[in-house]
């Protein structure tokens, strides 16, 4: 029994193990590495081939004087999912704002009156939160409650699209 072939062919086989990984690795890389809400990715612009759409407003909070809310949605090239940097301050409290990263993706359908509805669902792969937003028209996207539905004053709920 040779020794030195078994050890050589041992050695080859681990060097073409991790050339594979690295390989297939290699096609998935991406700076999404959570579908965590609270991820660190921070996209600095759009690509040429992305775009962003900012809404910003004031939400009710009930233990401060609103959250002082805005939303960057960067979209993929298909423009139904990219990333996201939602920032929420709270008023008349510490006036810090938090910040939060993360992936988003478009789903249809809200309620019997609305079948059709556009929803941006924030890390839809996220099963401890659900965080969407209707979008009512060109300008305004609503943010919904943590089931998914119409806040009872749902005007009170609204972002508006920045220019």
């Amino acid at each position: 029994m040779n020794l030195f072939s078994i050890k050589g062919k041992l050695i080859a086989l681990g060097i073409l193990f991790i050339l594979l990984v690295f390989f297939l690795n290699l096609g998935k890389s991406s700076n999404i590495n959570s579908l965590d809400r609270k991820t660190n990715i921070t996209p600095t612009h759009a690509s040429a081939e992305n775009e962003s759409v900012t809404y910003h407003g004031i939400l009710p909070c009930d233990s401060c004087d609103g959250y002082d809310t805005t939303i960057t949605l960067i979209k993929t090239k298909s423009g139904d999912n990219g990333t996201y940097k939602l920032s929420e301050k709270k008023l008349g409290l510490d006036n810090v704002a938090i910040t939060y990263d993360g992936i988003w993706t478009t789903s249809y359908g809200l309620d019997d009156e609305h079948p059709d509805a556009k929803i941006i669902v924030l890390d839809p792969d996220n099963e401890d939160i659900l965080t969407g937003y209707y979008v009512v028209d060109d300008a305004h996207i609503e943010e919904l409650d943590y089931n998914g539905y119409r806040y009872d004053d749902p005007e009170k709920y609204q972002l508006t699209l920045q220019k």
